[in-house]
């Protein structure tokens, strides 16, 4: 998933946080990342029709943590 952010939401790595855990690698995204993935996946049809209010409401709520 890391290699389509940039495409998919315009999402650098820079934008994401590299954590080890337990021997685990993964990314968290930082809020401006998550209000950017938000954005673009409430753009999916399947979202749009199953999920929307939910993300409209996330990105509401990010959109608030950033201002």
């Amino acid at each position: 998933m890391v290699d389509t952010l940039p495409t998919f939401a315009d999402v650098s790595d820079s934008e994401l946080d590299y954590h080890t855990i337990d021997g685990v690698k993964f990314y968290t995204p930082s809020l401006k990342a998550f209000l950017k993935i938000y954005n673009s996946s409430s753009k999916d049809s399947y979202r749009a029709n199953k999920n929307n209010k939910k993300d409209f409401e996330k990105i509401n709520y990010l959109t608030s943590l950033l201002k």
